[in-house]
């Protein structure tokens, strides 16, 4: 139970973030145009290995959780584009947990119905023979 709510909870928020670092692209390619194409398409598919330790996941998801804004969207902040690009690499790393950590969810979900359905049917088949 515990895992299928921090499952859909952790993939709204990958999606979530996803969107709004597309977003985030979008405003400096079209908006204020302080990007090219190819620095836009640098930050989406630069390579980054978060590492996931499970403390300090669940200490950024409760801060996530109560914190009210973590995303940029006055236009002010849009002008230190160095302060764009940090938050922009730190919403992508989180991100990045976000979607193993709930694909390692949605699989521990799934071995845990497969297990639970062997034992189910091998005490069906034990009772009824």
């Amino acid at each position: 139970m515990l895992s299928g709510v921090l499952s859909i909870f952790c993939r709204l928020y990958d999606l979530r973030l996803t969107r709004h670092l597309l977003s985030i692209t979008r405003h400096l390619l079209n908006v204020t145009k302080l990007i090219s194409q190819d620095e836009a398409t640098e930050w989406l598919e630069s390579r980054i290995k978060p590492n996931i330790n499970i403390y300090i996941f669940l200490k950024e998801l409760v801060n996530i959780f109560f914190r009210n804004n973590i995303f940029i969207e006055d236009e002010k902040e849009f002008e230190n584009l160095e302060k764009v690009r940090e938050d922009f690499r730190w919403m992508r790393r989180l991100s990045i947990k976000f979607g193993i950590v709930s694909w390692g969810l949605h699989k521990f979900q799934i071995l845990s119905f497969i297990i639970a359905a062997g034992i189910f049917f091998g005490l069906v088949i034990s009772i009824k023979y």
